[in-house]
């Protein structure tokens, strides 16, 4: 099966429609979406950490969504939070204190972070999964990120 990219606006549209026409919560969304990419990463094959960097927010769920289906499938998992947690609400809030209840590996860099201890969470990491921007995001990443 071949999917094609799709723009943030189409993004934006489909949720939109998701939750006003069918009904379905933030939360259904969520959960779709986090255990549709951990069932994409297994199908790959997982044989050392997956880590997964996440932000502040509804993509940052998703990825706490991951974090659960990997971990409850038996893949050792850590989770990178660019966030405090008092940062974390909504659905992402929600799906952030799951994972603390599970007590799955959690490090919160807060906004700031300091290259040492990234380079050890990242270390021997097989995958790394990006739940830090979202259709949120407005920086150009492009030029902000360019050395």
């Amino acid at each position: 099966m071949t999917f094609r990219p799709i723009s943030r606006d189409e993004s934006r549209r489909i949720d939109r429609r998701a939750i006003e026409e069918y009904g379905l919560t933030g939360l259904v969304l969520m959960e779709n979406a986090g255990r549709g990419v951990a069932d994409r990463v297994e199908r790959f094959g997982i044989s050392s950490p997956v880590v997964i960097c996440c932000g502040k927010g509804n993509n940052a769920g998703d990825g706490f969504v991951v974090a659960r289906h990997l971990d409850l499938r038996g893949y050792p998992v850590r989770v990178l939070v660019w966030a405090d947690a008092d940062e974390l609400t909504g659905d992402a809030g929600i799906n952030f204190h799951v994972l603390q209840k599970m007590d799955l590996p959690l490090v919160l860099f807060g906004k700031n972070y300091e290259p040492g201890p990234l380079d050890a969470a990242l270390a021997g990491a097989a995958w790394i999964v990006d739940a830090l921007l979202g259709t949120g995001a407005r920086a150009n990443l492009a030029r902000r990120w360019t050395p």
